[in-house]
């Protein structure tokens, strides 16, 4: 049982790494942050996938689960924002902005706090599927209005996995899982080496998104409309996947990472596909540091219901 102060002792924990990082990055404007955005995506996440999937085996049935059910929620909360905006690019810039979850950034750190190493090696797993959507899906998804752009843009999407390091580290850590080795039976050298990156991997992911967030630029005309895809992203969302853990039937741990999952706050890379095809970059942006800010608090209700709905 997840007590709420101690739940809370984490997320503030993490809430004044994520703000000191903003506030080195606002003391330090001037400075580009793109060499340590690469640090983090290519050294500490990808490290960090690794080394928790390596201790963590996921069996394969949960991890095809894991793509289904998130795929059928993305599916509901798309279905409900072309209900609530119509068919048209800027409810599909909504769903973007808000189904996809800062899973790794803000997630990992979080999950690591409450849950240890296997609560970690857990929100690994899904933040697999979901990245990967993201990353084909979702880049693509802006595009829906003109199928022949939908699929240059799945297909750059798809592409553009394919380069990024992490996916190698979690096809070396099955492929090691499969023949039975440890990353922690490797000669002390290369285990202290992998050791030391994982140690910093957590406070440099965090210090990086805070300093990412500090050079978002908005405009109070969108207060509004953020302030309801923050409610949409930190309370509908997390509602949506509730069911969806006893359906599918995941034990104690997973049902907590599932919800907890989406119900973190938008994934950076959702403002940055929209900048990409400069879809209202702005308004995107304004909504990642909203539910980023926001989460810190919503977080602990669904702790808190999750416990009392005993999943």
């Amino acid at each position: 049982m997840i007590r709420l102060l101690q739940a809370y002792n984490t997320i503030l924990s993490v809430a004044f790494v994520f703000f000191l990082g903003f506030l080195i990055g606002k003391v330090y404007f001037n400075l580009s942050v793109k060499l340590l955005s690469k640090l983090s995506i290519w050294l500490f996440a990808t490290t960090v996938n690794f080394v928790y999937l390596n201790d963590n085996p996921i069996p394969l049935k949960m991890f095809l689960t894991l793509i289904i059910s998130n795929l059928l929620i993305l599916t509901l909360i798309f279905l409900s924002w072309i209900i609530i905006g119509g068919f048209c690019k800027h409810t599909l810039l909504n769903f973007l902005i808000t189904a996809f979850s800062n899973t790794g950034y803000i997630g990992y750190p979080i999950f690591y706090g409450l849950f240890g190493e296997k609560g970690l090696g857990y929100a690994v797993a899904f933040s697999i599927p979901h990245s990967f959507i993201l990353a084909t899906l979702g880049v693509a998804v802006l595009s829906l209005s003109t199928k022949e752009k939908f699929s240059k843009d799945l297909i750059k999407g798809a592409v553009k996995v394919f380069k990024m390091p992490w996916i190698y580290a979690i096809a070396l850590a099955a492929f090691f899982n499969w023949l039975g080795i440890s990353w922690r039976d490797f000669p002390p050298f290369l285990k202290g080496f992998i050791d030391m990156l994982k140690s910093a991997s957590i406070p440099m992911i965090l210090l990086t998104v805070g300093i990412e967030m500090s050079r978002v630029t908005f405009s109070m005309k969108f207060l509004k409309k953020v302030g309801f895809n923050t409610v949409f992203k930190l309370f509908i969302a997390p509602a949506i996947s509730v069911p969806f853990v006893f359906l599918f039937g995941f034990d104690n741990l997973m049902s907590k990472i599932f919800i907890l999952q989406f119900a973190m706050p938008t994934a950076v890379n959702s403002a940055i596909i929209a900048a990409d095809q400069n879809v209202e970059p702005e308004y995107a942006s304004f909504t990642v540091f909203s539910t980023t800010v926001f989460s810190f608090l919503s977080l602990g209700f669904w702790i808190w219901l999750i416990e009392k709905l005993g999943v």
